[in-house]
């Protein structure tokens, strides 16, 4: 069992400790910015924030799934002018990345500078940011850990990364009862996700012996949690086990970042609603064999934790899964916009056509 304590970035607190850590970060004389999802609202997410924190000052807002860069925009421009002492995210993904992302636009010296001025224009902004606490309430991003946040920006069909180090939080908090509420589906498309950020660090050009080392303790958490979850989707032990290989696998590409399969998978979000988890991993078993095929995985790959992991995968059927969403030809007509600047060339495998995962 690798030790992960000596990757954390930041503080990590379970569920027991986690809540009672985060009435120590804001007095009642303090305002904080709580960004979150309708639906944990409507569980009451809200009243059980407001009593760990006691009269604390609580504005509120939600984010809808793969935020847009005009939602957070719009969120920005309500507070600029507010004082804020701490930001929380507690949703899934895309919830945690804007959290990230609010927390250095509110912290700006020059309040006008805009999200826009930043992913569209790469105009410079002062590395900082308010103290941020994250609580995932998916198993699978890493965002939680993360050095990049996801901002889709529709008006010019991109998918935009805001990426920092500065955006790394002061604390997550790890809480599996968060992560019952999941409907099965997302629970798996999250888990997909962990096992795509482990994989791709495992072909990637930017490994390490640190990122290898979380890649294959993420394969082999993700193979144990997953299918002790489809059998019994209130266990809370894997679930805990599942937050635990998201996280890891976050650590991998916090290091390496993502290559071909994240590439691949941004026209199939964008342009047929894929979930990301599912966009991102239901070429993984094709891109395995042919890496196999070429002997190129990393130095230090553990081949077991990747069958285990490819084994996972066919148990949940990838491939019919994609179906819901996009025919073959759909996929096919979309392969020119698959080759992403930043994550296509982390592959091992040069001048990598994705035309050569599907044409076969």
């Amino acid at each position: 069992m690798l030790d992960l304590t000596q990757y954390y970035p930041c503080q990590i607190k379970d569920n027991n400790s986690g809540w009672s850590y985060l009435s120590q970060l804001c007095s009642d004389e303090q305002s904080l910015l709580f960004i979150t999802t309708k639906g944990f609202l409507n569980r009451g997410i809200l009243e059980e924030v407001q009593s760990v924190l006691n009269s604390a000052t609580i504005a509120v807002e939600t984010i809808d799934s793969n935020p847009e860069l005009q939602q957070i925009h719009e969120i920005h421009q309500k507070y600029k002018d507010a004082k804020f002492d701490l930001v929380i995210g507690l949703g899934g993904g895309s919830v945690l990345d804007s959290a990230k992302v609010l927390s250095v636009l509110l912290n700006q010296k020059n309040n006008n500078i805009s999200l826009a001025d930043i992913l569209r224009d790469n105009k410079a902004f002062e590395e900082k940011r308010l103290p941020l606490v994250l609580i995932p309430t998916t198993a699978g991003t890493g965002a939680e850990v993360t050095p990049f946040a996801t901002v889709w920006d529709h008006p010019f069909n991109k998918k935009r990364s805001f990426s920092s180090q500065v955006i790394i939080p002061d604390c997550v908090i790890l809480d599996p009862n968060l992560t019952l509420s999941a409907p099965i589906d997302i629970t798996i498309d999250c888990a997909l996700d962990t096992c795509s950020h482990a994989m791709e660090t495992l072909w990637n050009k930017n490994a390490t012996d640190s990122s290898i080392a979380l890649a294959n303790e993420a394969l082999r958490l993700f193979t144990a949690a997953l299918p002790e979850i489809l059998k019994n989707p209130d266990n809370l032990k894997a679930r805990a086990t599942m937050q635990k290989a998201s996280l890891t696998a976050g650590l991998a590409i916090a290091i390496s970042r993502t290559a071909i399969a994240h590439s691949i998978s941004y026209p199939l979000t964008l342009h047929f609603g894929v979930p990301h988890g599912l966009a991102c991993s239901f070429t993984l078993p094709r891109i395995a064999d042919l890496i196999t095929k070429a002997n190129s995985w990393v130095n230090g790959s553990d081949q077991n934790a990747i069958n285990g992991s490819l084994s996972v995968m066919e148990q949940v059927n990838v491939q019919e899964r994609i179906k819901k969403y996009c025919s073959y030809e759909q996929i096919i007509s979309v392969c020119d916009e698959m080759t992403t600047k930043g994550r296509a060339e982390n592959f091992v495998l040069d001048n990598f056509n994705p035309k050569q995962i599907f044409l076969c």
